[in-house]
């Protein structure tokens, strides 16, 4: 399976989008990948049903979807009616189900402070996912050096960001990707 490291990205920039207008505007940007969040997914799979032609790389944020279960019979529903790619997920359950029924699995990881950080790095399933999402994105600069390395995946972040220099900041990191819901830094 390809995963999300290995498209070919036209942008460093991931659109996240959580309703009608936002997602109509990243399929006319073309993005090549779309993170859907707290969005009605038949609405989705209907608005891609009409838009026709381009077809962008779908990930959804199972914790926050609406309208489908993260269980067995949702995530069949999302892959192979909506065609969505990949799930990213806190849930390691909801993972590992994804990475059985062939999905992407990225393991989003919350980083408050230090402690907050050791936790999530501790809930880490390096055999389940392919990717990990780190949030809040700004704190990248700050949890060290080489976090491929420590994590053995490649990762992305999201949160909070809010200038292209932030993004060109995070990733500096390392990141191969900075996921957000503003528009203005989708291009």
């Amino acid at each position: 399976m390809r995963t999300l490291a290995s498209l070919p990205l036209t942008t460093t920039v991931i659109p996240v989008v959580d309703n009608r207008p936002a997602l109509e505007h990243a399929l006319a940007i073309h993005a090549g990948v779309i993170f859907i969040a707290r969005y009605d997914l038949f609405e989705v799979e209907a608005l891609l049903r009409t838009h026709g032609g381009h077809r962008p790389a779908l990930f959804v944020y199972a914790d926050q979807m609406e309208g489908v279960n993260a269980d067995q019979a949702g995530l069949r529903f999302l892959a192979e009616q909506v065609g969505v790619r990949g799930i990213i997920s806190l849930r390691p359950s909801t993972l590992a189900l994804a990475r059985e029924l062939g999905l992407e699995a990225i393991q989003r990881l919350f980083a408050l402070d230090s402690t907050g950080w050791e936790t999530a790095r501790n809930a880490f399933v390096a055999a389940v996912v392919s990717m990990v999402e780190i949030a809040p994105a700004l704190v990248l600069p700050y949890l060290g050096a080489s976090l491929t390395e420590q994590l053995g995946v490649p990762f992305l972040a999201s949160g909070l960001v809010t200038s292209r220099q932030q993004i060109d900041r995070i990733l500096a990191t390392g990141a191969c990707a900075v996921a957000t819901s503003r528009r203005e830094l989708w291009k």
